[in-house]
């Protein structure tokens, strides 16, 4: 599998945000036919751990923006994960954070661990990202979740050859999508979690969802193969 055929022909492509992140989530996320699982993942004291919460140095916590955790109940690691979804899943993993020797231990876990299956890599840190170019069994998304990483993309010093890229939906517009879609062939976006939030990003040509909400990709996934069964007709 090369990285340009991970990419499922048929869009747009539905993607079940963190649902890779919870073990409990993973199966729900296959029977509802996702295309892609998303998980973020993380380098912490040399292991890979997937999660969407932070660290604090120094301090037994994890946590977002209006959550904390407890940070010495056990961790889900990448390779447990990969042992627990199935062997056709594809996989979304949303590298994070700065750590130099992530990128490189993402590709020995996926080397390892999920030969033959769907894997793309995100990132908005953009630089780990180089260390994915020319794999041929990954595909790669620019993230961009800020006006300056879109900018950025805008202007001539946007990273060249740029297969996919993934957006806020609170910086998409028909012309944004239009623009984007002259820098890469795939423009998916996040976090679409209603009905009218779908119709507003799949009428600005988006190629893929990436949703909380299974019901969300079901619908998806019903309008698609719907729309395929009246192509064959």
């Amino acid at each position: 599998m090369t990285a340009r055929e991970i990419w499922p022909a048929r869009r747009p492509i539905a993607i079940a945000h963190r649902a890779a992140n919870d073990l409990s989530a993973i199966h729900a996320a296959e029977a509802a036919g996702a295309d892609l699982l998303e998980a973020d993942v993380w380098m912490y004291r040399g292991a890979l751990e997937v999660r969407h919460l932070k660290t604090v140095r120094g301090l037994p916590v994890l946590w977002d923006r209006w959550r904390l955790s407890t940070g010495l109940a056990p961790r889900l690691s990448l390779d447990a994960m990969l042992a627990e979804i199935r062997s056709s899943t594809g996989i979304m993993l949303d590298l994070k954070g700065n750590d130099r020797a992530l990128a490189a231990a993402v590709i020995a876990a996926i080397e390892r661990s999920a030969v033959g299956r769907p894997v793309v890599v995100c990132s908005q840190n953009w630089r780990m990202l180089e260390s994915f170019a020319g794999h041929r069994s990954i595909a790669v998304v620019h993230s961009i979740g800020g006006r300056r990483r879109l900018r950025r993309m805008l202007k001539d010093d946007a990273p060249r050859a740029i297969e996919a890229i993934s957006m806020h939906r609170r910086f998409l517009s028909p012309a944004t999508a239009a623009a984007l879609h002259r820098v890469a062939p795939i423009l998916l976006t996040w976090p679409i979690n209603d009905e009218r939030r779908l119709q507003e990003v799949l009428g600005c040509g988006v190629d893929g969802v990436i949703s909380d909400r299974l019901e969300v990709l079901s619908e998806i996934l019903r309008d698609r193969d719907a729309l395929g069964e009246a192509v064959q007709r």
